[in-house]
């Protein structure tokens, strides 16, 4: 079962079809209010209000409270982004493909290209677990990051690098000589010198905006 709780598909779901919360809650016929209380938490998503959200955007109830299966129960014209995990799945570590895990998440083609700037094909989606780069990421916020097909240059930006075993994002600053500084939004983390070469995707944006 996917760890991502069904609050935060509901927001994934909404991004995918690039709407916001007033014009979500228009086309299932509620509340932006009610809307923002779900994808918060702070009230369920039973099974009839998912049935009643999949009537009008075609998305997958067994998707919505579970995370099993396709996010669609009819083809859409998306583009399936792969879910990385926070540690290895293939390999050493050391390109982003290792951490390509079997869940995807499935975003409108236009809106990827349209809202990134980037070539969907080397997109891939992290889930950010720790609140490092708060209040910018939030913890349980998703992210896009380029880097699938092939490396970007190092440059200065927010980052999916490596640390240690595990993926984080990190704002870099560019120090020469092949080193970086990988710094926090949230001032209670310090920053930390690595070499540029755990620099492994660049992020672009997390639904609906960029940094």
């Amino acid at each position: 079962m996917s760890q991502i709780k069904p609050n935060q598909r509901l927001r994934l779901l909404r991004d995918s079809l690039g709407l916001s919360l007033v014009a979500f809650g228009e086309k299932i016929n509620v509340t932006h209010t009610t809307v923002k209380r779900w994808e918060e938490g702070k009230q369920e998503i039973t099974r009839k209000i998912a049935l009643n959200i999949q009537d009008t955007t075609k998305v997958s109830v067994e998707w919505l409270l579970t995370g099993r299966g396709a996010m669609f129960v009819t083809k859409q014209d998306g583009s399936s982004v792969p879910l990385l995990s926070p540690s290895p799945r293939n390999g050493k570590g050391d390109a982003l493909s290792d951490y390509v895990s079997n869940a995807t998440l499935c975003f409108d083609q236009g809106w990827l290209r349209d809202a990134l700037r980037v070539d969907p094909s080397g997109i891939a989606a992290f889930r950010v677990d720790d609140n490092c780069m708060a209040p910018t990421i939030n913890q349980g916020e998703v992210v896009f990051v380029d880097g699938l097909a092939a490396r970007p240059e190092a440059r200065d930006g927010v980052w999916l690098l490596r640390s240690g075993d595990r993926l984080v994002v990190r704002r870099v600053q560019l120090e020469g000589a092949g080193k970086c500084d990988a710094m926090c939004d949230n001032a209670g983390y310090k920053p930390k010198s690595l070499d540029t070469t755990a620099l492994l995707g660049y992020v672009v944006g997390g639904a609906p905006r960029r940094y």
